[in-house]
């Protein structure tokens, strides 16, 4: 049986198209914290993206997206390359 290395759930991530509205609704989002409230209603951290509500100019870059990996080499480069690459003595 595999062990899985790397499991994660529903991960999703939202931007904003505009630099000067991110900062201020991140500032905006940093005080409302710091005051114990949430945008979007709710205490605490969402449970999904769909607990989320989106500003104007905001959009999801990745959204519920779930992996897991069970293998140890997924970089593709066998370690004795990333050696020699490095100039490092070959195992």
């Amino acid at each position: 049986m595999s062990d899985v290395l790397v499991k994660v759930d529903n991960v999703s991530k939202r931007f904003c198209r505009s630099l000067k509205r991110s900062l201020w609704t991140g500032l905006q989002d940093l005080g409302s914290e710091i005051g114990g409230r949430r945008h979007g209603g709710g205490s605490g951290l969402p449970q999904s993206s769909a607990d989320v509500q989106l500003r104007p100019e905001e959009f999801w870059a990745v959204k519920d997206v779930s992996f897991s990996d069970v293998t140890p080499t997924t970089s593709g480069v066998p370690n004795s390359q990333i050696h020699q690459r490095a100039g490092g003595a070959s195992p």
